[in-house]
């Protein structure tokens, strides 16, 4: 036999709709044990910073950051501005492809600015100002003595350029390069091995920054006799380094990285 089971309450009690449901329940889901009401504030959002080890650009140190002319500041920025960073070694060519691909939140340190990159990246204010651009040369290559200017010299046919693939060596050398006459000698390696190959005669000449070419000098155990640094007398001032960032970074992101990051010195 089969029992119902009657409450004093049910013929007299009527069903709650939804909307009555959730206005007894809202209150609940801002409450604390011990405490009032408190809106959820979402996580920051961590950013995967890639660097390159170029001293003294980028130099890294034991604790996993960065430290150098770039290095330093955007250590500092990220700090300053409260921004979670998981710091990403990654070769240049490929920190570039990353923030094309646009697949997570991060951004790479010390880039220049340019059209093709404004394209599929964000940018911060400027970190760091270069030093004119100048010419590594090897002191058998038959290139004048100085003065000279970049412009004339491209027009040289016998002249062969080490030039590394998807870098911009800032708008008036990129400019000079695409009507240069000179022979270009493509190549994906980094500046270090660069100015072995230009020793060996595989180029004459590479571009470098001024604040770079002791450092590669002494780092490549070549005798530095072997090579002349060559200054350009139409080589503007050099250029600005910019944090470049993936499309996934949060314009509130640029914002603050922008708020801290001080101006350059004129």
């Amino acid at each position: 036999m089969t029992r119902t089971l009657s409450f004093p309450w049910s013929n007299t009690m009527r069903p709650l709709n939804v909307l009555s449901l959730f206005i007894l329940l809202f209150p609940w889901l801002f409450i604390r044990v011990g405490g009032a009401a408190e809106p959820v504030t979402p996580a920051p959002t961590r950013i995967a910073v890639y660097y390159n080890v170029r001293a003294p650009y980028v130099v890294s140190k034991p604790d996993g950051t960065i430290s150098g002319l770039t290095g330093t500041p955007t250590t500092q920025a990220f700090h300053a501005a409260h921004i979670p960073v998981a710091w990403v070694q990654m070769p240049s060519n490929r920190q570039l492809m990353a923030i094309e691909e646009n697949l997570s939140p991060a951004c790479s340190v010390g880039w220049f600015k340019n059209a093709e990159r404004v394209r599929f990246a964000k940018f911060t204010k400027p970190i760091y100002r270069d030093r004119p651009t100048i010419g590594l040369i090897n002191t058998a290559s038959t290139i004048p003595r100085p003065p000279i200017a970049l412009a004339a010299l491209l027009q040289n046919t016998q002249l062969r350029v080490l030039i590394k693939e998807g870098y911009s060596y800032g708008p008036y050398v990129d400019r000079l390069l695409q009507k240069s006459k000179a022979v270009p000698v493509p190549t994906s390696m980094d500046n270090l091995v660069m100015v072995r190959m230009v020793a060996l005669r595989h180029a004459d000449m590479m571009f470098a920054a001024e604040e770079e070419a002791a450092v590669l000098l002494q780092q490549s155990g070549i005798d530095a006799a072997r090579f002349r640094i060559l200054h350009f007398t139409d080589m503007p001032d050099g250029e600005q380094r910019y944090l470049l960032c993936s499309r996934a970074v949060p314009d509130q992101v640029i914002r603050s990285l922008n708020a801290v990051i001080p101006p350059l010195a004129p």
